[in-house]
């Protein structure tokens, strides 16, 4: 195991002492066996790995939720949170929150691809466009 400074430093606001920020350094593993080891055995790697993927994907629940319409159809919008949530995998999990400026990316790339001269059914259209969501 080796130890490496974080991107971002640990950092809140405390009642008393206003805001606090220290850099810090982290543990970084360089292989699956190492990780098994750090972990206790094959069981604690599951149990951690089984606790991460449960936060990351419920994130991108939350994300889903937080960035709903104020006129949005409530229903349709747990039924979309279910979906990013079952969908959730690591290489995608970033995709999975839908944030405004991930919204406008999809939608300007909808857009190059019409105003292209490209031929869409109003079913690729709607597939396209239902990636902003």
């Amino acid at each position: 195991m080796r130890f490496v400074t974080a991107n971002k430093p640990v950092s809140t606001t405390h009642k008393d002492l206003g805001e606090l920020s220290t850099t810090v350094e982290v543990p970084q593993l360089d292989s699956v066996e190492e990780f098994v080891t750090f972990c206790g055995g094959n069981d604690g790697a599951l149990e951690f790995i089984n606790n991460a993927v449960e936060t990351a994907a419920k994130n991108g629940g939350r994300a889903t939720l937080r960035n709903a319409a104020k006129d949005a159809d409530v229903a349709k919008v747990y039924e979309d949170t279910k979906r990013v949530v079952k969908e959730y995998t690591p290489r995608t999990g970033g995709d999975k929150a839908p944030s405004k400026a991930r919204k406008i990316a999809v939608l300007d790339s909808v857009t190059a691809l019409v105003e292209s001269g490209a031929e869409f059914t109003r079913e690729q259209l709607l597939e396209l466009l239902a990636k902003a969501k």
